[in-house]
């Protein structure tokens, strides 16, 4: 079963496009792993917590375009 899900999120000026398709659970950000585009723990653990809290994720790659605002605006958009 192959699940591909679009959502935006909107935080101030920061807009995300979130990209959730079945896999193992890497999560990149523009491009990049979100431990590197977020060097701050605190907005690392924020993007994953939604998905931690439903465990499942070791069950999804997401992927993630966002622009706009700063490093916090943008996690939270997420």
């Amino acid at each position: 079963m192959v699940i591909n899900k679009l959502s935006t999120g909107r935080r101030k000026t920061a807009i995300a496009r979130v990209y959730l398709v079945e896999g193992k659970g890497v999560i990149t950000v523009n491009k990049r792993p979100a431990a590197e585009y977020f060097p701050r723990l605190i907005l690392q653990k924020s993007v994953k917590e939604p998905l931690e809290l439903a465990k499942m994720l070791d069950r999804f790659d997401i992927h993630i375009t966002v622009r706009g605002g700063g490093l916090t605006g943008q996690a939270g958009a997420i």
